[in-house]
C-alpha cells in the first residue's frame, strides 16, 4: 500500500502555503488526489479551502479558493455517486463547501481580499447550488436561511435588487421557522437568535435598495438595536 503523503491535515499546512504562494493550484489538488480514502479526501479539501482562507499567505487571492472548491465539490459528488456506506455524506459535504464559498466570496468581511464582480456572480452560483443540495437532503430552516442570506448578498453586489429583496424575504421566513422550532422568540428582541436578527437587518437594506424611504430609520434600525441588546448580554 502507498504510503499516505499527507498523515494529518495540520501537518499539509506548511507545504500548502508554499504552494498557495507559489500559485500551483494544480499541485495542491494533485496532493489532494492521492488521498486514497474518499473521506479523509474530502476532509483534506475543505481544510485546505478553510486554512487559506482565514491564515495569511503571500498573495492571497480567492481564484485559488474557487478552483479548490470546484475540486472538492466534484470530488465529493462522484464519491457519492459510487457506491458507499453514505452518499449523502458526501452531498452533504458539497453542499457545505458550496454554502462557505458563497459566505467567502461575499463582500462583508475586511479581510483583505480582493473581490470584483466576478466573484459575486461566482458566489451567487454557489448559494444557488447551496439551496439546491439543502433541498435534495431535506435540510431544516436553519441552513435554509443562510443560503438565501447568502444569496441575497451576492445579489445586492450584482445590483439585482428584486432578486436580493425576493431571497432575503426567504432568508426572513426560514429564520423565523427555526426559531419556533427551537422555541426561541420570532421576533426581534434581546433573545432572538442572531440569524434572525441578521435577516431582519438584510431585509430592510434590500427593501431601501428597492425604493423603500422607511426601511432604514424603521426596520434596520430595530434590528441594529435589537443586536447591540443582543451584545450587552453577551458575556
Amino acid at each position: 500500500m502507498a504510503q499516505d503523503p499527507i498523515a494529518d491535515n495540520e501537518a499539509f499546512w506548511p507545504m500548502l502555503k508554499i504552494l498557495a504562494e507559489s500559485g500551483h493550484g494544480s499541485e495542491i489538488i494533485s496532493l489532494l488526489r492521492a488521498k486514497t480514502d474518499p473521506e479523509s479526501r474530502v476532509s483534506l479539501g475543505r481544510f485546505t479551502i478553510r486554512e487559506l482562507m482565514f491564515r495569511e499567505w503571500r498573495g492571497r487571492n480567492l481564484e485559488l479558493l474557487v478552483e479548490l472548491a470546484h475540486f472538492v465539490i466534484n470530488d465529493a459528488l462522484a464519491s457519492a455517486s459510487a457506491i458507499g456506506p453514505d452518499p449523502d455524506w458526501f452531498t452533504d459535504q458539497a453542499n457545505i463547501v458550496c454554502y462557505n464559498m458563497a459566505s467567502n466570496l461575499a463582500a462583508c468581511w475586511n479581510d483583505g481580499f480582493a473581490r470584483n464582480r466576478t466573484h459575486f456572480e461566482r458566489g451567487r452560483d454557489f448559494a444557488k447550488r447551496a439551496i439546491a443540495f439543502r433541498e435534495k437532503l431535506g435540510k431544516g430552516a436553519g441552513p435554509f436561511q443562510l443560503a438565501y442570506w447568502a444569496l441575497g448578498v451576492h445579489e445586492l453586489s450584482l445590483g439585482e435588487t428584486k432578486e436580493a429583496l425576493a431571497a432575503f424575504e426567504r432568508s426572513l421566513e426560514c429564520a423565523e421557522k427555526d426559531a419556533r422550532e427551537r422555541e426561541l422568540p420570532d421576533q426581534l428582541t434581546e433573545d432572538a437568535p442572531f440569524t434572525l436578527v441578521l435577516s431582519h437587518g438584510y431585509l430592510a437594506i434590500a427593501r431601501a435598495a428597492n425604493g423603500d424611504p422607511n426601511a432604514i430609520r424603521n426596520e434596520l434600525e430595530a434590528a441594529l438595536r435589537s443586536f447591540e441588546a443582543m451584545r450587552k448580554l453577551s458575556p
